[in-house]
């Protein structure tokens, strides 16, 4: 598979930074439009076929999903954001579990993950 990044809600100059990252680590940046969040990260890279309906009430929150990353290449990329200042609290790898979540499903569950992380920081 082709290194994509997945990017939702990112615009401006945090788009731009990060599509520099991407391209810096052999990945291409894809946004995803609001559209299409009801969508499958499966469907969005042309592995499992897409949903019919579209999404009514997208999330606003930034998000990004690295798909086809070694590990080394993802360390590359992350290592560029932070530098670059960009700041995305909600960042995914695809796995196979992942690959048929919905994406404001993924969203949830990076949220939920976030919150037990700034919790265990805070004890």
């Amino acid at each position: 598979m082709e290194s994509k990044v997945l990017t939702f809600n990112i615009t401006g100059k945090e788009a731009a930074k990060l599509a520099a990252a991407a391209e810096a680590c052999g990945a291409q940046a894809v946004a995803v439009a609001q559209a299409d969040f009801v969508q499958t990260p499966g469907a969005l890279l042309g592995i499992l076929p897409r949903a019919k309906e579209v999404c009514l009430a997208p999330f606003a929150e930034p998000m990004l999903m690295m798909c086809g990353f070694s590990r080394p290449q993802m360390e590359q990329f992350l290592d560029i954001l932070r530098k670059e200042q960009v700041m995305i609290p909600y960042k995914a790898m695809l796995t196979p579990t992942n690959l048929m979540w919905q994406c404001d499903a993924l969203l949830k569950e990076l949220k939920a993950e976030h919150e037990q992380m700034q919790q265990m920081r805070g004890q």
